[in-house]
């Protein structure tokens, strides 16, 4: 079977260059988004195309921000060029840019073939008493966030600034209604979970298809907030594969999927997003039963990155041979 990586990328070349070189073979295409806010070269651009001929760099550009459209419009077009590539790719793997795999890709690929088509997501369903509705509730206004993000740093002047936001949302959401109210109307079952995810051609094209007809559903998930933690699960669930995926209780909060995320331990408070792993953490890591994990930085510690390629992907390779 043929598989295709999807990367999101939006710093520090080298490590795109190494995570690339891990993933790829000649069952794994690769295909990489380099967001428009990256001060890269073209220089810099060629050199993670020539890695391989199975590697290709989209030509369009978007600026991704969290908990906006943004990171879904980018997944789809990763999607939209792997599949004009070639139609028979049978998963298609969401990565960060800071991921890196704790498997070797014989593995990956191995794993992935035994288990198609079932859809690798993390996915909860919504209540009104979890995290998945709330984001729901109002129109979001993220470019005004963004704005004042831009401007300081201090927290306190942040709430105070984001107050005339807020109700000017809560205004606008009373006259236009919720994108939850929305979706209601559509009889919309709506799920969510992880950003990260591996999903079978079904799923898919189906995203596809959804995005470019600009549907309603679609419309809605424009106007919310995190639509790319609910998105994915939400059409995942509307699929033919939804009895194959793995539903977690309404009020778990732990993550179930295939990349593995450091986010809380008994000496770090959780922050909302996951702790750059380190030479510290390779012991877990080697005894994970993810495929990857996230998040690295070269400039941080590149010695997990040695320690993973010495001691973890070359053994697993060595087996395989």
């Amino acid at each position: 079977m043929k598989h295709a990586a999807l990367i999101i990328a939006h710093k520090n070349v080298e490590q795109l260059k190494r995570l690339i070189e891990r993933v790829s073979n000649n069952n794994v295409d690769v295909f990489v988004h380099i967001d428009k806010k990256w001060n890269i070269s073209n220089e810099e651009i060629n050199k993670v195309k020539s890695i391989s001929d199975n590697v290709f760099v989209l030509d369009k550009r978007i600026s991704g921000f969290l908990d906006t459209w943004s990171l879904c419009q980018i997944a789809v077009e990763l999607m939209k060029a792997a599949y004009k590539n070639n139609t028979e790719y049978k998963y298609y793997m969401l990565l960060s840019g800071q991921d890196y795999p704790i498997k070797s890709s014989a593995y990956i690929c191995n794993y992935l073939d035994s288990v198609y088509p079932k859809p690798i997501i993390d996915c909860t369903p919504m209540t009104k008493t979890n995290w998945i509705y709330s984001g729901f509730k109002w129109i979001r206004f993220r470019w005004y966030y963004r704005l004042v993000e831009r401007i300081t740093n201090n927290r306190k002047l942040i709430k105070l600034m984001l107050l005339p936001a807020y109700a000017i949302q809560a205004i606008v959401t009373l006259i236009l209604g919720s994108p939850y109210k929305h979706l209601k109307k559509l009889n919309v079952d709506l799920y969510g979970g992880s950003a990260w995810w591996i999903l079978p051609d079904e799923i898919v094209k189906l995203c596809i298809d959804e995005v470019e007809s600009n549907s309603g559903l679609v419309k809605a998930f424009r106007i919310k907030n995190t639509p790319e933690e609910t998105f994915f699960q939400t059409m995942a669930m509307r699929s033919n594969l939804k009895n194959m995926i793995e539903l977690n209780a309404p009020d778990e909060v732990l993550q179930n999927y295939m990349t593995y995320a450091y986010f809380f331990d008994d000496e770090h408070e959780p922050t909302g997003h996951p702790f750059i792993l380190t030479e510290s953490n390779f012991d877990m890591l080697q005894n994970r039963k993810e495929l990857f994990a996230r998040k690295f930085d070269l400039n941080v510690d590149v010695n997990i990155l040695d320690m993973i390629d010495s001691q973890i992907l070359e053994k697993e390779n060595r087996k395989e041979k």
